[in-house]
């Protein structure tokens, strides 16, 4: 519930921000707001996967125009991601996890 309330004021604050800066500014900004469904696999046949999560992702988005007409710009941004899946472990035995190098 938090994240919908930060989510609706950053929403808010852009476009009120947007409104009186797009007019005279070779910046312009952005909101971007995406449902995801992640999924995690495992290459250990004891280790299966429970199926999808669904999640979120939001950001904000910067463009840098380069020209009057706005055809060529410089588009950057921060996207905060909230995704996962669920695994099934059937060993019963404990083991240890070591990343590949």
């Amino acid at each position: 519930m938090r994240l919908i309330r930060c989510t609706l004021l950053l929403v808010i604050g852009g476009l009120l921000a947007l409104e009186e800066t797009q007019a005279q500014s070779s910046f312009r900004f952005g909101l971007t707001a995406v449902p995801v469904a992640a999924w995690h696999r495992s290459d250990n046949p004891m280790v299966e996967s429970d199926g999808a999560v669904l999640g979120f992702q939001y950001g904000l988005l910067l463009d840098y125009l380069f020209d009057d007409e706005g055809r060529y710009a410089f588009s950057s941004g921060v996207i905060i991601s909230g995704v996962g899946g669920k695994l099934l472990d059937n060993q019963p035995a404990a083991y240890s996890v070591q990343d590949k190098n």
